[in-house]
């Protein structure tokens, strides 16, 4: 869980461990339950799900996992009121740059969520408010 202030992992008798001290939101637990992304301010951080092995990654915004060593995320601009641009990338946590899975000037892609088979992408446009769903693979 996440409280804007840090990152907490909670067993299953309520007992809570700090695993970020730092401003943590959009948390994003690893199919294999080991490892977590989520947001640091505009960052993209992995770390174990212990708090060891922290890694900047890139910048970005609502980390979701293809698998246990890929993710997907969303890139966004905005003039300080309005998202002006949005896509979606997807980076390999170990050893990939991002790619981009969109580019369109007509669309603002948000929020992608990946199937839990990790052959779908569900995604938001802020543009027209419709869900949209693709094949990943």
């Amino acid at each position: 869980i996440c409280d804007s202030e840090s990152l907490y992992i909670v067993d299953a008798n309520g007992n809570k461990k700090k695993i970020n001290a730092e401003a943590s939101f959009c948390p994003a637990l690893s199919p294999n339950g080991k490892m977590v992304a989520f947001n640091q301010m505009d960052d993209i951080v992995v770390m174990n799900i212990d708090g060891s092995g922290k890694r900047v990654l890139t910048g970005g915004f609502n980390p979701s996992w293809v698998n246990n060593s890929q993710i997907v995320f969303e890139r966004t601009t905005d003039d300080g009121h309005v998202y002006t641009s949005g896509d979606l990338y997807i980076m390999n946590i170990n050893s990939g740059a991002p790619k981009a899975l969109t580019a369109t000037s007509s669309m603002i892609e948000m929020n992608p969520c990946v199937s839990p088979d990790g052959s779908k992408i569900t995604f938001i446009s802020f543009t027209d408010g419709q869900v949209y769903s693709a094949d990943l693979k």
